[in-house]
């Protein structure tokens, strides 16, 4: 569907002084991706004076190829106002970065934004376990500062750590070998998250 489109861009470029991906960047104010409960909603706005014909919206998981999730048909944009659009991507993958850009009709594609989004049941997700490098560890947000614990098998705490956002990176320079029990709490001591970390020799 997109070959006779990339054609008249190429058949453009060639008479014009045009860059598709450099246009296309200036039809938009924002784009935008947020998590939105298990969905992920999607805003952008067209500059005043720029129209394309239709927009496709596209999607990837982590590093898998980009694939259609939803479309915009018609003429898109006004030649006398900005005009906002958002779409609500139902089904992103879970525990994945989610990757989104916008094909503007004929005019190109849009920057890539992302969103990476975590399935937290448990109160936290440590990525990739076990600890081998480096590790990140997500939890649910409460009051900031946060602060982290790792005790060992007799109880001793072995490392701390300290952070205003919702994920710790774990390097395994900190660590010896075996089990661990970590804790998180918030500023008001209330727990974000219990579990335990294996690191590997």
């Amino acid at each position: 569907m997109f070959n006779w489109l990339f054609r008249f861009v190429f058949f453009l470029c060639m008479i014009l002084p045009c860059d598709p991906s450099i246009r296309a960047q200036t039809l938009l104010h924002h784009f935008t991706a947020t998590e939105s409960g298990k969905s992920v909603l999607l805003e952008w706005q067209m500059t005043q004076g720029a129209t394309c014909n239709g927009i496709h919206i596209l999607h990837a998981a982590d590093r898998s190829l980009f694939e259609e999730v939803g479309e915009i048909a018609g003429v898109c944009g006004s030649p006398v106002e900005a005009v906002t659009y958002t779409f609500l991507h139902r089904q992103p993958a879970i525990n994945a970065t989610n990757r989104y850009k916008l094909a503007l009709g004929n005019l190109g594609f849009s920057e890539e934004v992302t969103v990476h989004l975590l399935d937290l049941h448990s109160g936290y997700q440590l990525r990739p376990h076990p600890l081998t490098s480096h590790s990140a560890l997500f939890f649910s947000p409460g009051k900031a500062p946060y602060q982290l614990a790792f005790y060992n098998a007799e109880g001793l705490i072995t490392f701390r750590a300290k952070t205003d956002e919702t994920v710790f990176i774990l390097s395994k320079e900190h660590f010896a070998p075996g089990m661990y029990f970590f804790e998180i709490v918030d500023a008001e001591g209330s727990r974000r998250a219990f579990g335990k970390c294996c690191v590997l020799r």
